[in-house]
């Protein structure tokens, strides 16, 4: 039998860098992301079920849009076996820079215990 036992959560912080950030810190792959840009108060958030990369942004002004591509993405583990999210340069308002302050939240399913 599968599923999942409780929800695994993470949190931190970064700075910008202006190149494919990759956060490799969580000990599991996210089923939910969310970023914000506190220096403009842009988010980004993807959701398990979204292609990867679409993510629904909303800015300061609280508009919400879809991104259709190029936003963050959960990311399968690395050599080091460590999965993770990588925040692409090129997404606009939120990595484009390298001053800005970013906080990220990620969720995901424990995985099932076995009997």
């Amino acid at each position: 039998m599968s599923g999942t036992v409780g929800v695994l959560y993470r949190a931190g912080g970064v700075k910008a860098t202006n190149a494919d950030l990759y956060v490799r810190t969580l000990g599991f792959r996210p089923t939910k992301l969310k970023v914000t840009n506190l220096t403009n108060q842009v988010e980004v958030e993807w959701h398990a079920g979204l292609a990867e990369g679409k993510n629904l942004k909303r800015i300061a002004a609280g508009d919400l849009s879809v991104l259709a591509s190029g936003g963050v993405t959960p990311v399968d583990a690395d050599s080091n076996g460590n999965p993770g999210f990588v925040i692409p340069a090129a997404l606009a308002d939120v990595n484009d820079t390298t001053t800005e302050d970013l906080v990220w939240e990620a969720w995901g399913g424990a995985p099932a215990l076995n009997p």
